[in-house]
């Protein structure tokens, strides 16, 4: 009872300097008793939402959490029979919502990827091809950036295809792996394209670090540049015959100051965030 009360406090001390809450006791039955009930009831008295990584069949004692993360195969044996197709999940997935008060349901579901379920919608998303060296530590990947995403403002699918694209990244690693903003950026590049297209837009030193990542990938790396002032067709060549030539393209922009030097003093036309802003659309 006294380590139970120390638990409690030394939670609710932390909690107050959280946006989100991940539960997760790895089966060692910290969970256990009332443990995850009582913790979730905290959360959500303070508003915050709680995400569970859930163990054993019972989910009863993670009732009223936010959501929870089962994979395919655990969320099978929470509602006692197999599911493999995506209206075998989210038949799965609603009977668990109906069952014990869940927001939505996060369902892993390997080279199929995963599926954001809710009591009125359902979304399945599906995973990039790669070379899978070692899933050790994937699922920690895969909750923590869900979690992550949607405490920064991103929405219940948005945090999914983060997840999945990080989740992506490690299973490609030897060993339980990080995985750095670089690589999830080029991960997120392959399967969605930029997000919006100021998300193309990086300065130098995050270009490297990008490229870097590329290469530990075993991708051939490009580079060329230009003013892109007024965009003609000498430039769309240009742009198709580069990319052409390898896995990854960074084009560089010269800025307006060295356009000015180039062109003289009425050019550019277009500032150098707006002529970054129509290549970035291009990506």
């Amino acid at each position: 009872a006294a380590e139970r009360a120390k638990l409690i406090d030394h939670f609710q001390a932390a909690l107050a300097r959280a946006d989100i809450v991940i539960l997760s006791d790895y089966g060692k039955g910290i969970l256990l008793d009332g443990v995850a009930g009582e913790l979730i009831a905290i959360c959500r008295d303070a508003g915050k939402p709680v995400l569970v990584d859930p163990k054993g069949r019972d989910y009863a004692r993670y009732a009223g959490a936010t959501a929870v993360t089962p994979n395919r195969k655990e969320l099978g044996e929470a509602v006692g029979r197999a599911v493999f197709g995506d209206d075998e999940i989210v038949a799965a997935a609603r009977d668990l919502i109906a069952a014990h008060d869940f927001e939505f349901i996060v369902a892993t579901r390997s080279e199929k990827g995963m599926s954001v379920v809710t009591a009125e919608d359902a979304r399945h998303i599906s995973t990039q091809a790669r070379e899978v060296f070692d899933v050790s530590g994937a699922g920690d990947t895969v909750i923590a950036s869900f979690a992550l995403s949607l405490a920064a403002g991103a929405d219940r699918v948005q945090a999914a295809t983060i997840a999945n694209a990080a989740g992506g990244v490690v299973v490609g690693k030897r060993g339980t792996a990080r995985l750095n903003v670089e690589e999830l950026s080029g991960a997120l590049f392959r399967s969605h394209g930029p997000v919006a297209h100021q998300d193309a837009i990086l300065d130098a030193n995050a270009a490297a670090r990008m490229v870097s990542a590329w290469k530990e990938e075993g991708l051939t790396v490009g580079f060329t540049n230009g003013c892109f002032d007024i965009l003609h067709a000498g430039h769309v060549s240009l742009l198709h015959a580069a990319r052409s030539q390898c896995d990854r393209l960074v084009l560089g922009l010269n800025s307006d100051a060295s356009v000015r030097r180039l062109k003289g003093p009425g050019r550019p036309v277009n500032d150098q965030h707006d002529r970054a802003c129509v290549l970035a659309a291009l990506a």
